[in-house]
């Protein structure tokens, strides 16, 4: 059978030509939020492009290699999670996140020097691998986004349950090809599903409060508040913080400290922003931080790590023990056996 195009694949090449427009107009924005957001859009339209040339037969035409993008699933995840948590200032996506997709990559270069039987095993191997990878990022980012939900924007918690949709799809297609039950139309459907579930997080994205912005001054221009008015407002949060104690609450959250104070919400994660340089979480967490400082230090008691998290206002010993190394250098339970060591400059 001659390769040729229909309607269908018409449609998912059109899709693909977009997304990879998509994905140039979101890179001409310069920041970090935009570069993962892009990277996302670009894998997922090379893979459908791909998918098209299979579809179509076209890809008996062109070189092997072009093969690779099958494997770009295994970017998806890490540049989404990325996305979701880039208005941390110190977060980036490790190099280890990548190892998965250099791992396909030297699985792709051998599999032609392997038995037919060995083969299939390997593939079989990689598409579980492929959708497990996608629902621990998917996961991941979902969990993240519903905790931070008021810090960092509700918007991205819809964008994290819409790449679960994503994820859940895919492994539904390969479901569908292990069964059997796998038929064009089926093919089709899902393919329509994921490129709408992508494309989507792509424009709604585009459209965030916070993803074309390179710095944090440009957040807020239309927002109308002048400097002496954010800085009274900053005053009026920190005396909140300093006075009130308000970071001990563990449950202390954006709106929960814009109810307290009677000041917007998005006036006050704009003052924190623009004049304390970071977001809404790390600032409340750096007086936890000091609070917790000052608890190792007191030798009248002897806290527990665990206890000293809760005192602090933290939820959970895994956020304080990474929150502590990020402000302070070295972990609370290093920081504490320096002080028994009587080291001055730790103190």
């Amino acid at each position: 059978m001659e390769p040729s195009l229909n309607t269908w694949t018409i449609i998912f090449l059109i899709a693909a030509s977009q997304g990879i427009f998509l994905a140039a107009v979101i890179w001409m924005k310069r920041h970090q939020a935009n570069g993962y957001l892009g990277s996302v859009m670009l894998a997922f339209s090379l893979m459908l492009l791909y998918y098209v040339l299979y579809w179509t037969g076209y890809y008996t035409m062109t070189p092997r290699w072009l093969g690779v993008l099958q494997g770009m699933t295994f970017l998806l995840g890490p540049f989404f999670y990325g996305y979701v948590r880039s208005d941390e200032r110190l977060f980036r996506v490790g190099a280890w996140h990548f190892v998965p997709f250099i791992i396909y990559l030297t699985h792709f270069l051998v599999l032609p020097l392997e038995s037919p039987e060995v083969r299939r095993i390997l593939i079989r191997s990689v598409t579980v691998l492929q959708a497990a990878h996608l629902l621990i990022y998917a996961g991941l980012a979902l969990r993240w986004t519903w905790v931070n939900a008021l810090a960092s924007g509700r918007w991205k918690l819809v964008l994290s349950v819409l790449f679960m949709g994503y994820a859940l799809s895919f492994l539904l297609y390969y479901v569908l090809v292990w069964t059997g039950l796998l038929k064009i139309e089926y093919d089709y459907f899902i393919s329509v599903v994921t490129a709408a579930f992508i494309y989507t997080i792509g424009y709604k994205g585009y459209q965030g409060t916070e993803v074309f912005h390179v710095n944090v001054g440009v957040k807020y221009d239309r927002s109308g508040l002048s400097q002496s008015a954010a800085e009274a407002f900053l005053a009026e949060v920190k005396r909140y913080m300093e006075e009130d104690k308000g970071y001990l609450n563990n449950d202390l959250k954006l709106q929960h400290m814009a109810d307290e104070l009677a000041i917007s919400a998005n006036h006050i994660s704009q003052v924190v922003n623009e004049l304390e340089g970071c977001n809404f979480t790390d600032f409340v967490n750096r007086y936890r931080v000091q609070e917790a400082k000052r608890l190792l230090q007191d030798e009248a008691h002897h806290y527990k790590i665990i206890q000293i998290a809760y005192l602090a206002g933290f939820n959970n010993k895994a956020t304080f023990n990474s929150d502590f190394k990020k402000f302070v250098g070295v972990p609370p339970s290093q920081f504490k056996k320096a002080l028994n060591r009587q080291h001055p400059q730790l103190q």
